[in-house]
């Protein structure tokens, strides 16, 4: 699985799962980035083939 990374203030795992297109996920990626949190991000929609089916499983359990 493909995440980019943000580095910050540990905080506990925080992975966030989103759509490069969705407004509330840049909202939600915002948040995180002012609280100084460390954290992982994806971009679903971007992924293609084995990776997004992969992901989209990791999401669903």
């Amino acid at each position: 699985m493909i995440m980019q990374h943000v580095e910050g203030q540990n905080k506990g795992k925080i992975i966030l799962f989103a759509l490069s297109t969705c407004g509330w996920c840049k909202k939600t990626r915002a948040l995180i980035e002012n609280l100084n949190a460390d954290y992982n991000y994806v971009y679903v929609d971007l992924l293609e083939g084995k990776e997004r089916e992969e992901v989209i499983e990791t999401v669903k359990k």
